[in-house]
């Protein structure tokens, strides 16, 4: 998930707990995050905490969502979902990049974020979330950062 400025406002983020996310090596920025985050809190309210400058959060934060170690919470007021036409266009373009196993992940990277049902049914919100889980799946690296550009521009605002 690429994380701009104008977004870091209205972000909140969950720890990852109970899952194995295996072996992670951290840097100071992303521990004092870690530390200082409330489940449903603005993160911009623990960078403050944690002494954080906007670009010391957007890197921190994309770190540790590489990492898994925290997750995008679905914020009030935030709730409608991507639609058929969003759901659409990525399952094309995943059936293209990775063939069959397409349902298969879909379905995986909708459990991760937490999200029952199918990709019309996603929050806004959690779009970006469920974009980078997806990507990651996609072996070719021309055709991953096309799939999260595409992805990333189409999420309805």
């Amino acid at each position: 998930m690429t994380v701009s400025r104008h977004d870091l406002p209205k972000l909140c983020f969950q720890k990852v707990v109970g899952q194995d996310v295996g072996e992670v090596t951290m840097d100071g920025n992303m521990m004092r995050l870690l530390m200082e985050m409330k489940d449903g809190e603005p993160i911009v309210e623990a960078a403050k905490r944690a002494g954080m400058n906007a670009t010391q959060l957007r890197d921190a934060l994309e770190k540790m969502l590489a990492a898994k170690l925290i997750v995008p919470l679905v914020q009030q007021g935030q709730d409608d979902t991507l639609g058929e036409a969003f759901s659409q266009k990525m399952n094309q373009f995943l059936a293209t990049a990775v063939g069959p196993m397409a349902d298969f992940l879909v379905t995986k990277a909708l459990n991760e974020i937490g999200v029952q049902g199918k990709i019309a049914d996603v929050p806004k919100s959690k779009a970006a979330g469920l974009v980078m889980h997806l990507a990651r799946q996609i072996p070719r690296e021309e055709q991953r950062v096309e799939f999260q550009k595409a992805m990333l521009d189409m999420i309805p605002k």
